[in-house]
């Protein structure tokens, strides 16, 4: 059976999204890129060909621009230790993105299409919209003091990275309830909380919140972020496993 439009169910011809924007990409030289689905590092983009252009070259460039202006004047800045720092950018694309980059990451895995994909209407809109049964958090990432055994010098490690995926909670499992994703942009993690059904258990959910770094995204896009809720090797999570190119 043909393939049509992850996003507008449009016959083909489909062309190649990038799951991260490549201007984007390209601004923070982010070289080496990871592939769960393949469990291997490689330089090469990572693409899925199953948008339409109309699409791609519509509504998802434009919250990629939002994006790319993001980066220019807030993601490109390290965030300091003990550091708050303004940050101000429009709700309704930056939510429309964060689920778009979701939803990209989940069809190049596999992993919770589905639920993300029921998204799909949300991201192409062109107004400012709430989704429905989501949350979004945002915190910023220090940099850390890494000492070298060998040497015994120490160097500071930035958190240089665009990642996305689950967002891990230690001791916390809700995953009947929720499917939760973590963007995470050098100084910048966005956790995004995404309801299974509309009929939950608040009160699960409730205490899960205390574990989610960060504060709630503001709804009129301004706000001061900080101090730092993670230093940058608890945000890498075991970068010296990951696997080589």
């Amino acid at each position: 059976m043909a393939k049509i439009c992850a996003y507008c169910d449009a016959p083909p011809p489909l062309t190649k999204e990038h799951i991260w924007p490549n201007g984007f990409l390209r601004r923070g030289d982010f070289g080496v890129k990871f592939s769960a689905k393949a469990n291997k590092t490689f330089a090469g983009d990572l693409t899925i060909s199953d948008v339409c252009a109309k699409c791609n070259n519509g509504p998802l460039s434009a919250l990629d621009a939002h994006a790319c202006e993001l980066f220019d004047r807030r993601f490109s800045k390290f965030v300091e230790v003990g550091a708050t720092v303004p940050f101000t950018y429009d709700y309704g694309l930056l939510m429309r993105w964060l689920l778009k980059i979701s939803f990209n990451s989940a069809r190049s895995t596999g992993q919770d299409v589905a639920l993300l994909g029921r998204y799909r209407e949300t991201i192409l809109t062109e107004y400012p919209c709430s989704p429905a049964f989501v949350a979004a958090y945002v915190a910023t990432i220090s940099p850390s003091l890494m000492m070298n055994p060998e040497t015994g010098t120490t160097k500071k490690v930035y958190p240089h990275m665009a990642r996305c995926g689950p967002l891990q909670i230690p001791g916390v499992d809700v995953s009947d309830l929720l499917v939760t994703r973590c963007v995470m942009i050098n100084s910048f993690m966005f956790s995004l909380l995404i309801t299974r059904t509309s009929g939950i258990r608040t009160s699960r959910v409730a205490a899960l919140l205390p574990h989610i770094p960060g504060v709630p995204l503001g709804f009129d896009g301004r706000m001061r972020i900080g101090p730092p809720s993670l230093p940058a090797h608890v945000a890498l999570g075991g970068v010296e496993a990951w696997p080589r190119m």
